[in-house]
């Protein structure tokens, strides 16, 4: 993984954390702060922003560290010109996303839907090759 140091910036905000789950929600709040100060003050659009940024982190945390409290993930959220851009990393050995990409929502599986919860509410979404870093973007009208 890259260096991962927390970094506040007006726009930006790096939160590195355990990879637990409790750490989620210390950092969604973090999220919630960072969203209303770039501006997303609907509950209706920071509600599908934190679910898709919740799914892609437990996803990280579950899936890609293997709730390791040794391990860390990163998640990077930047503000630039109406797009939100988000990058969740984790130290896991990351996965085949391509087999799951195409997939729509699993009807009676527990587990599944993290990825099609994701392409619905964000813009864009793509995993580096290894599978252990994903970039989601959200457009929003200036």
């Amino acid at each position: 993984m890259t260096r991962c140091n927390e970094l506040n910036e007006p726009k930006t905000i790096r939160l590195p954390f355990s990879a637990t789950l409790a750490n989620i929600d210390k950092t969604t709040r973090e999220i919630e702060r960072f969203l209303f100060k770039a501006g997303i003050k609907d509950t209706s659009k920071s509600f599908n922003i934190i679910l898709g940024v919740r799914e892609a982190l437990n996803n990280a945390v579950t899936h890609g560290s293997g709730k390791d409290l040794n391990k860390t993930v990163c998640l990077t959220l930047r503000m630039e010109n109406g797009l939100l851009i988000m990058e969740v990393e984790d130290e896991g050995d990351g996965f085949d996303w391509k087999n799951y990409m195409e997939k729509g929502l699993p009807s009676r599986e527990e587990s599944g839907r993290g990825l099609a919860i994701m392409k619905r509410f964000f813009t864009s979404m793509r995993y580096n090759q290894k599978g252990n870093k994903l970039v989601v973007k959200k457009r929003f009208k200036t």
